[in-house]
């Protein structure tokens, strides 16, 4: 593969950056709750230079659902350094990334939840064995007690969130969703032939509204 490709992620808990199809690959996972904005871009700085490189030919980003901040910071630096660069730019949605990892481990189906606060998760039932079955899968936001019906409804037995702690499912103990992999994720968005874009077609797949939008639905007036 002669095609560079900068592949990152910061709509959760980590920052996943990587570059891959180059002589030399780097790649890292960094825990930062709430330092994505300051990490990022020194993360990617980092990234480019171990792998001997001034600029990727492609990037790849998940685009959510997650952390509305995260997300945000992370479309924003990848439409950014596409339009800087002036090359094509590849969105993943967040699920399908970390449901990606854990078909490489889990042949039945599964569900994977990550936390979306309010008593809320974002959800994809997996119930097909290919990958295609994993971006397939509707993304949909639940209560742990709708997960509960779903899974009841899809005879699912395997379930997997970022913090299984807060998804009480009766008769059924969640597991962690896996450390998320550069690797992963740019093997996760070549699987899926992802359609490369531009930087302006590059969205934030937040699910739900904006929690700005939510205060303030008629928009916010400037003095």
């Amino acid at each position: 593969m002669n095609k560079s490709y900068l592949v990152f992620d910061a709509s959760n808990s980590h920052i996943v950056v990587g570059i891959f199809g180059t002589g030399t690959e780097s790649s890292r996972t960094r825990f930062a709750l709430r330092e994505s904005f300051q990490l990022i871009i020194p993360e990617i700085q980092l990234a480019l230079a171990k792998a001997g490189i001034k600029k990727p030919d492609a990037i790849v980003s998940a685009i959510g659902p997650g952390s509305f901040t995260g997300i945000r910071i992370g479309v924003s630096a990848a439409r950014n350094l596409a339009q800087l660069w002036d090359i094509p730019v590849i969105g993943i949605n967040s699920l399908s990334f970390y449901g990606f990892q854990i078909r490489m481990t889990q042949s039945e189906p599964f569900a994977i939840c990550i936390d979306g606060k309010q008593k809320r998760f974002y959800t994809k039932f997996v119930t097909g064995r290919g990958i295609d079955s994993i971006e397939a899968a509707e993304t949909l936001d639940l209560t742990w007690t709708e997960i509960e019906q779903e899974l009841t409804n899809n005879q699912i037995q395997h379930v997997y969130c970022n913090d299984p702690t807060k998804l009480t499912i009766a008769n059924l103990e969640p597991r962690p969703v896996p450390e998320p992999e550069a690797r992963a994720l740019f093997d996760a968005a070549m699987a899926l032939n992802l359609q490369e874009r531009t930087w302006a077609d590059l969205l934030p797949h937040y699910h739900r509204k904006n929690p700005a939008e939510q205060k303030h639905p008629e928009g916010i007036k400037r003095i």
